[in-house]
Order: C-alpha cells, then sequence, then structure tokens
C-alpha cells in the first residue's frame, strides 16, 4: 500500500464535504427566501387589517324577526288572506251544487 490511498480518501472526503457544504448552502438559501417572503405575506396581511379596521362598521339590515308584533301583524294577514279564498271556493261549491240542484229539478 502507498500513501496515495490516503490521498484518494481524503480527496473524496474533501469533495463530499464540498458537495454537502453546497447542499446545505442551498437549503439555507432556500429558507431564507422562504423566510423573506412569509415577512412580505405578514406584512400585507398587516396593511389590509388596517384598510380593514378604517371601514365603517356594518349595521344590520333590520329584520321582521326582530319584532314579534311585526310578525304577529303578518301572520294575521296572511291567515285573513288564506279565509277570503277558502271562503270564495267554498261559496263557488255552494253556488255549484245549487245549480247541480236547479238542473236535476229542471229534468226530473
Amino acid at each position: 500500500m502507498g500513501w496515495w490511498w490516503v490521498a484518494v480518501f481524503l480527496g473524496l472526503g474533501l469533495a463530499g464535504a464540498v458537495v454537502l457544504g453546497l447542499v446545505a448552502w442551498g437549503v439555507v438559501k432556500k429558507g431564507f427566501g422562504v423566510l423573506s417572503a412569509l415577512g412580505e405575506a405578514s406584512a400585507r396581511s398587516g396593511e389590509l387589517m388596517a384598510q380593514v379596521e378604517h371601514l365603517p362598521a356594518q349595521k344590520p339590515a333590520h329584520s321582521v324577526m326582530d319584532d314579534p308584533y311585526a310578525l304577529r301583524a303578518q301572520r294575521r294577514r296572511e291567515q285573513a288572506k288564506l279565509r277570503k279564498k277558502r271562503a270564495r271556493r267554498v261559496a263557488a261549491q255552494r253556488e255549484a251544487r245549487r245549480e247541480q240542484l236547479r238542473l236535476r229539478r229542471a229534468m226530473g
């Protein structure tokens, strides 16, 4: 054996260390890029939140559901409409029955 084996192993070790160093440097560089992008996104979200805070407060639209008296009045109106419809229908049926009886008496 000679000293050249030692030189080969040292050269391979040095080459491996250089490759690992380059890979590590790439990973670190990529990490810094991700962190800077995250910082920019955080700053942008802070700006947007500041804009949202300056918007006027939203007032809820008035809802009929808020007022039980309005609900009761609305229900009364609907019930009155239904009663009128039913009364018309019953009156029309009653009139149709009377007409049928008149026709039967006239025929018979």
